[in-house]
């Protein structure tokens, strides 16, 4: 991940929004510390109206986002920033650490299962930096298609951090050469190479605060979202941040 240039965030107005206190719960066997949120309905419903009125692009990159992103109003992501600060003592940080935004866009899931790349087939993490933490919120689609977290069978790591890196690669490498490349379609359950851990559905509303060095997919049917259905379109505003000690 990388910081996104002041350049980038568009100029545009973000309506002022509000979340309910946060909820701390963990995850997996290496116990990873997630908080969940909940901002109102009528907020909810003004940050659709101004990610509608955005300009979208096709994800691309390495492991890209299987649809369509806008970045997001700085605006937004202040007020996101503000809303963390309440919950740093619970991932280990002083109130007086910064938390400096990296990512945040308005993300439209609009790839086909029968089109995914490989790493798109698989549970992936966003980065194995011990300090840098991802924030899902859910804003429209189907309640059931929120994220899920996973274990990597061969080695047991649930978390990829840095000195994990090579040694997830090799194995899954391996996993792939004894299995098979899996089918095109979207991981959603247990397969021979990862295990679920935990899932968390997809409120209207609902922010979700996690690890970014943990395995993770979107939890949609095999064969994705109907575009002509507009109640398939998964609407979320996906944010990455780093957190410096104060």
């Amino acid at each position: 991940m990388t910081e996104i240039a002041e350049d980038k965030a568009p100029p545009v107005a973000s309506p002022s929004w509000s979340c309910s206190a946060f909820e701390l719960t963990t995850v997996g066997e290496e116990q990873s510390v997630m908080a969940i949120a909940s901002s109102s309905a009528n907020d909810t419903d003004a940050l659709i109206d101004l990610c509608k009125s955005l300009p979208y692009q096709k994800a691309e990159g390495g492991n890209p986002y299987p649809g369509h992103r806008a970045n997001m109003p700085r605006a937004y992501t202040r007020q996101l920033v503000e809303h963390l600060h309440r919950i740093l003592p619970e991932f280990s940080y002083s109130a007086a650490s910064v938390i400096k935004p990296l990512f945040s866009a308005a993300s439209v899931v609009t790839t086909p299962g029968k089109k995914l790349t490989l790493a798109q087939r698989f549970p992936h993490f966003d980065s194995p930096e011990p300090d840098h933490f991802a924030v899902m919120h859910y804003l429209h689609g189907p309640v059931s298609w929120g994220t899920s977290f996973f274990k990597h069978v061969a080695t047991g790591f649930e978390r990829i951090s840095k000195d994990r890196v090579e040694a997830y690669q090799i194995q899954l490498l391996k996993g792939i050469q004894s299995h098979g490349r899996p089918e095109a379609k979207y991981h959603n359950n247990d397969t021979p190479l990862f295990r679920r851990i935990e899932s968390f559905q997809a409120d209207a509303g609902r922010l979700l605060v996690y690890p970014a060095s943990i395995l993770h997919s979107g939890t949609l049917p095999d064969s994705g979202p109907d575009p002509t259905n507009p109640n398939e379109h998964r609407l979320t505003i996906n944010s990455f941040f780093k957190i410096q000690d104060g």
